[in-house]
């Protein structure tokens, strides 16, 4: 293929131009058998390069009946995040990789926004400013002021795009129980909630202040919650939380796995400060654990029939939506998707 051509996914003007044509020029080697085949198809290409490796309206790319322009497709570029920094760091073939994809997702993405149209789906102007408000709180460089109608036309686009998938989402069916204890047997533990411990903890200044209560709360003559009054030097002294158990560091762990509910571990220095700790209790309900299982099975299953339908449905738009891609007016060279 001539790095010039245009990347057809799907039959458009220049294909209905061409087929006739090639099957003149066939009938004319019939006739003409003397005139060297390989003479014939460079006419071809000559005149596929002609028709197909330019845009008519030098843009970079045609999707339906809407046009891309290369000043949009680089915006595009710099609100993925794609900047100059990061393609000085990508080698050659890498970065054209990337440009590549990004251009195949502004694709898709006008193809889905054309499908959301097509529902009857809209966007307000004020969830266009949230939108807009939450990408300037992210912390992202403003493109040139110039483009920002631009930046608000592909805040809509990618707004109505999650619009869209949102309401197939909400018409899928729930995953039934028998799927969910399929999946979760498949999943090979890996689904297993951690083990969640509940405490208090009470901070100290000075270590010789955790052993004295320490000794007075083993006595007897004194509770964690007496404690908790007499050194609450700060917020957050005795609240009570509920922690992973996976989380914990190893000298915590030893300080805890023998404790019963209510009773308090012996003093623990953790980055250099010391700490008692009250267990209230060790969250194993075997009924929780089970549930908290088929949750997150659940949760998986209806994110992989998300997924699934939502690529079913890409496919099906770009079968009868005219795409072209016209290579010679790109910076970069395009790398079709393997």
């Amino acid at each position: 293929m001539s790095g010039d051509r245009s990347i057809s996914f799907n039959r458009t003007g220049t294909d209905l131009f061409l087929l006739p044509l090639a099957s003149s020029i066939d009938c004319y080697r019939k006739r003409n058998r003397s005139v060297p085949a390989f003479l014939l198809f460079l006419v071809c290409l000559l005149l596929m390069s002609c028709t197909a490796g330019v845009s008519p309206d030098d843009s970079v790319a045609h999707v339906g009946g809407a046009a891309v322009s290369l000043a949009e497709l680089e915006l595009y570029f710099t609100l993925s995040l794609l900047t100059d920094e990061d393609a000085k760091t990508m080698d050659p073939t890498g970065l054209n990789r990337v440009k590549s994809r990004l251009l195949d997702s502004l694709v898709d993405e006008m193809i889905l926004v054309a499908e959301a149209e097509r529902r009857g789906l809209e966007v307000s102007d004020l969830e266009i400013a949230t939108y807009l408000g939450s990408d300037s709180e992210s912390g992202r460089d403003e493109p040139d002021p110039g483009s920002q109608d631009w930046r608000t036309a592909l805040a809509r686009q990618r707004l109505l795009v999650q619009k869209l998938q949102d309401s197939m989402a909400r018409q899928l069916p729930e995953p039934p129980e028998e799927e969910v204890r399929s999946y979760i047997e498949r999943s090979g533990g890996r689904l297993a909630p951690q083990k969640r411990v509940r405490l208090r903890a009470l901070r100290f200044d000075f270590p010789a202040d955790a052993a004295q209560v320490s000794t007075r709360i083993g006595r007897g003559s004194m509770s964690f919650a007496e404690a908790v009054v007499t050194y609450e030097t700060g917020p957050g002294q005795g609240v009570l939380l509920e922690l992973s158990w996976d989380n914990f560091a190893d000298d915590l762990r030893d300080a805890l796995r023998d404790l019963e509910p209510g009773q308090v571990s012996s003093p623990v220095n953790f980055h250099g400060d010391t700490f008692l700790f009250q267990l209230e209790a060790w969250l194993t309900d075997p009924s929780e654990m089970d549930e908290e299982l088929a949750k997150r099975a659940r949760e998986e299953l209806a994110g992989e029939y998300r997924r699934q339908a939502e690529e079913q449905l890409l496919r099906e738009l770009r079968e009868r939506t005219p795409v072209e891609i016209y290579r010679k007016p790109l910076p970069f060279r395009y790398l079709p998707e393997a």
